[in-house]
């Protein structure tokens, strides 16, 4: 079973409508049922998120028959590497602004 088919599947179990999924993620309906029906790739933001609205840890959407998780825990330096590559998005979109403001300011 694929990562979406999975995440349908915890879904409906929970009773809850694409709709109120939607709206957690700030996306369109329509937007979310094509990442629920692989159309789309899944961010791993939203896979995080989606996991934290359905109260789910995020392995169980790789889970296979008979084991809890089909993939290893991340461990910590996977952590932190993940988390330094957000902090150097984040500050290159921080800069892109500020140069962009910069030129258009002639500063």
């Amino acid at each position: 079973m694929k990562v979406y088919q999975r995440i349908k599947e915890e879904r409906e179990k929970k009773k809850f409508s694409q709709s109120y999924l939607a709206l957690e993620l700030k996306l369109d309906q329509s937007q979310y049922s094509r990442r629920e029906n692989g159309a789309i790739p899944l961010t791993v933001n939203e896979l995080l998120k989606i996991a934290e609205i359905l109260g789910v840890k995020p392995e169980k959407f790789f889970a296979t028959i008979g084991d809890e998780c089909s993939v290893a825990k991340p461990d910590e330096s996977i952590v932190k590497i993940i988390t330094l590559y957000e902090i150097c998005m984040k500050e290159k979109d921080e800069r892109i602004a500020l140069l962009t403001y910069q030129l258009n300011n002639k500063v």
